[in-house]
């Protein structure tokens, strides 16, 4: 009887019976993967968890934040230009982000960025309108909340700049200052106080345009002791720097 059964094989009920007991064990298999994949929070992109709002074990409905995390690269800055620059800036265009070392005989770490954003809603106390530059950050320098400068060029500024060595600038809430020194008629060398709006920076020389004062090709400018000078003080030229 046993070597009929095994020659005919199994019944048709049997294997019924097996197949509906085999869709039950993947019906749990996929309910496991699901809660698996619900229990799983993947980040939509690369970046650095800066703070954990749960703790293991805390259950968590739809929508409910489990971590705060920002994005290192590429990164944006925003900056804040006046309402006169506003129709000068298009999207697209072509910036330079500066990372001021603060450190002597350190140089400044220059990033090519992108404007990618202008938002037409301004600061109506300032006048000034929020514009976002994407900037590649793949060697991770800069990160959220360091202090950079942002330099550009309008398509319609003169291509004869001046450039000045960056020591001679001396800056201030709300305004950079250069110290030009100029020979008076009996009164021999004075400091004059010049308002500037900083340009493109090549290695140590930065260009610069003048504001409030005039700065011609060739004249003096000062670059050591100028943070203590006030309009109209004799100075005494010391060292030429070429």
């Amino acid at each position: 009887a046993q070597w009929n059964e095994l020659v005919a094989g199994p019944r048709i009920e049997e294997i019924k019976q097996q197949q509906a007991r085999l869709s039950v064990a993947d019906t749990k298999i996929k309910l496991i993967q699901d809660n698996i994949d619900r229990s799983v929070i993947r980040s939509p992109f690369d970046g650095s968890i800066i703070e954990k709002l749960t703790e293991v074990g805390q259950w968590l409905e739809k929508g409910d934040p489990g971590l705060t995390m920002i994005a290192t690269n590429p990164v944006k800055v925003e900056v804040h230009i006046p309402q006169h620059h506003f129709y000068q800036v298009r999207k697209g265009i072509k910036v330079q982000v500066i990372l001021d070392s603060r450190q002597e005989g350190v140089s400044d770490r220059v990033f090519q960025g992108k404007v990618i954003e202008i938002i037409p809603f301004g600061n109506s106390a300032s006048r000034t309108f929020p514009v976002r530059i994407q900037v590649d950050n793949s060697k991770s320098i800069l990160t959220v909340g360091m202090l950079v400068k942002v330099v550009y060029q309008p398509p319609n500024a003169s291509s004869k700049q001046i450039y000045i060595p960056k020591d001679a600038l001396v800056r201030s809430p709300g305004e950079t200052v250069v110290w030009v020194v100029r020979p008076e008629p009996e009164k021999g060398m004075k400091a004059h106080k010049v308002i500037v709006t900083l340009g493109e920076q090549k290695n140590s020389m930065i260009a610069i345009t003048p504001k409030d004062g005039k700065i011609k090709a060739g004249e003096w400018v000062v670059v050591q002791g100028n943070e203590r000078l006030r309009p109209g003080r004799s100075v005494e030229i010391i060292k030429e720097f070429p």
